[in-house]
């Protein structure tokens, strides 16, 4: 969960304090918000689009440094 949180957060969806480790409301609530800016089905998991998503958006250039 770390993953996602830390990359949810590089991109302005949740705050530093936000990054617990643990899958709760704001988690789900910024995954909708980064779902629907990325025309995926609003699931709010980490569903496989998602999880491609991210794993995209974490091996680009202008997220590199989210690790």
């Amino acid at each position: 969960m770390k993953f996602v949180q830390l990359i949810l957060e590089g991109l302005g969806y949740l705050s530093d304090q936000d990054v617990d480790c643990e899958f709760g409301g704001k988690t789900k609530e910024a995954l909708i918000e980064l779902q629907t800016d990325s025309n995926l089905t609003r699931s709010g998991t980490v569903d496989p689009d998602t999880l491609a998503l991210l794993e995209n958006l974490y091996d680009s250039p202008n997220t590199s440094d989210l690790a």
